[in-house]
């Protein structure tokens, strides 16, 4: 694992200990879970877009800033995956 991805590491344990404060950690892992989850689905649709959108040379976030893109992205993501969320609400913006 690299520097980076232990002090990455490090800080999310510290953040969640924080979070967590006096609660239970059996209770707190239901929230941690969601986040996860979150997370997973927010990678998946940004990698997915990316795809899909690199023979026009665009990322998701330039598509998603056309609004000539944004009704067919907002298709794309929900006949390939079932969901969709904009890229302003993804994950790793989130962070």
């Amino acid at each position: 694992m690299s520097n980076y991805q232990n002090s990455l590491e490090s800080k999310l344990w510290a953040i969640a200990d924080d979070l967590r404060g006096n609660m239970d950690a059996n209770e707190f892992k239901n929230y941690i879970l969601g986040f996860i989850f979150y997370r997973y689905l927010s990678e998946k649709l940004e990698l997915h877009m990316n795809e899909e959108l690199k023979e026009d040379e665009l990322t998701f976030e330039q598509a998603w800033a056309d609004d000539d893109f944004k009704q067919d992205l907002i298709d794309e993501g929900i006949t390939a995956l079932g969901y969709f969320l904009e890229p302003q609400y993804l994950f790793s913006n989130l962070i």
